[in-house]
């Protein structure tokens, strides 16, 4: 990425961490935990998405008028995606949202079509696997699929 892409990714990643953080504060726990539960994960996230960031505007380099062509269409694919994804989620549940979103992010940074899909169907597998089986958590399965009235 080019240094001005850099920074203006790094400037978005600093408006996610504020957004995380102001949003964290509203997160409420239904059930009393150690003080380091539930509850400190969105902040973990915010400090370090913001941390991050803040590394990618101030980091030293010769800064460029603005990102090339390329970098700014991934840049705004990646948004898309993102937005896409979280606003999917619970229409498609976890299964098919993430595959989706990963296939279409590898293909976007040049991964084959057809290898993008096998890997990104095995590794989202995997998640369900690891996530709902393993560690009994449960995942969106979207109102799409739900049967009943």
């Amino acid at each position: 990425m080019t240094s001005a892409g850099d920074r203006v990714a790094g400037i978005a990643a600093c408006v996610m961490a504020l957004a995380v953080g102001v949003a964290a504060t509203r997160f409420r726990v239904g059930f009393y935990t150690d003080p380091l539960g539930p509850g400190a994960l969105p902040y973990l996230a915010a400090a370090l998405i913001g941390v991050g960031g803040l590394a990618m505007v101030v980091r030293p380099g010769g800064a460029s008028a603005r990102p090339s062509a390329v970098v700014a269409r991934r840049m705004a694919i990646v948004f898309a995606s993102l937005v896409a994804y979280a606003w999917l989620l619970p229409l498609f549940g976890f299964l098919l949202s993430t595959v989706a979103i990963l296939v279409i992010l590898s293909h976007t940074f040049g991964g084959p079509l057809r290898r993008s899909v096998i890997l990104t169907v095995l590794y989202v597998g995997t998640l369900y696997l690891l996530f709902a089986v393993v560690l009994g958590l449960s995942l969106p399965v979207g109102t799409l699929f739900l049967i009943g009235p």
